[in-house]
């Protein structure tokens, strides 16, 4: 378990603290204190939500307004109470903690309402930072029990997951309709290179090909007349087949010539 630090406005940081396996979280022990400015609510109501978590307490709302923000402890008479207020653009300020906790145990569950997907997910993006990095829901789902003792559903760890997969990566969505400009680019780019996008009838994706010219020119040049074509199946959120056509040079090293995506291994495709 260690700390990092991000600096904030106001000469301040915040404290981010890596817990076993996959959570990189705020340190709300450190961070959720009387003077800290934090850089919005949201931020702030992520502190929050951590203290409760970790602390096996459920929250209650009192007042959350454009320019205040008052939370208390779900069980009264608990003294436990978190006020701020906005002091910039979108900065809120701590002006009232009372970290005293006096909550009947009959209360503790293992299972906690502030474990959200848009709380979890900011806790495990830093995991999708690499391409290469392989890490399932059920892997949050274990790091979220061994490390804050509180049990998620398979389903909430799913969708953790594909939000932190999206803020980092971005949206298939956002991919396709990105392709236009990259074969454009890559044309330009590369002399020689030859793309082609096919669209159904309702200018949906359907066909891709794509041939760099370099791998043309060697293929003309210096390969054998052979051509193998193979595919292998995606398992992204559109599925499909990525096709690859290659070569092979003199020294039978394999040659990639050019590549394709369909929808199955047919022969329209």
């Amino acid at each position: 378990m260690h700390t990092s630090r991000a600096d904030l406005k106001h000469g301040q940081s915040l404290e981010y603290i890596h817990y076993g396996g996959g959570l990189l979280c705020i340190n709300w022990e450190a961070n959720l204190k009387v003077g800290r400015v934090y850089p919005n609510k949201i931020a702030l109501l992520k502190t929050i939500s951590l203290a409760a978590i970790t602390g096996h307490f459920r929250l209650r709302t009192v007042q959350s307004a454009k320019r205040r923000l008052c939370v208390r402890c779900w069980q009264l008479p608990c003294p436990w109470k978190v006020r701020a207020y906005k002091v910039g653009l979108h900065e809120f300020k701590v002006v009232i903690y009372d970290p005293l906790h006096e909550c009947d145990l009959r209360y503790v569950s293992s299972h906690h309402p502030q474990a959200t997907t848009e709380l979890l997910s900011d806790c495990v993006k830093w995991r999708f930072q690499d391409s290469s990095s392989i890490y399932t829901a059920a892997d949050i789902k274990k790091d979220v029990k061994q490390n804050f003792g509180v049990s998620i559903s398979y389903s909430t760890a799913w969708r953790s997951r594909e939000l932190a997969f999206k803020r980092i990566r971005g949206s298939a969505e956002e991919s396709y309709s990105l392709l236009p400009s990259y074969c454009y680019e890559l044309e330009h780019t590369n002399p020689g290179t030859l793309t082609y996008i096919e669209t159904d009838a309702a200018d949906h994706f359907s066909y891709f090909f794509m041939a760099i010219g370099a791998c043309i020119q060697g293929f003309k040049s210096s390969m054998r007349p052979v051509i193998a074509v193979d595919g292998t199946h995606l398992k992204c959120k559109y599925k499909g087949v990525l096709f690859v056509a290659t070569a092979f040079d003199g020294n039978r090293n394999i040659y990639p010539v050019a590549f394709g995506i369909g929808d199955l291994e047919t022969d329209a495709a």
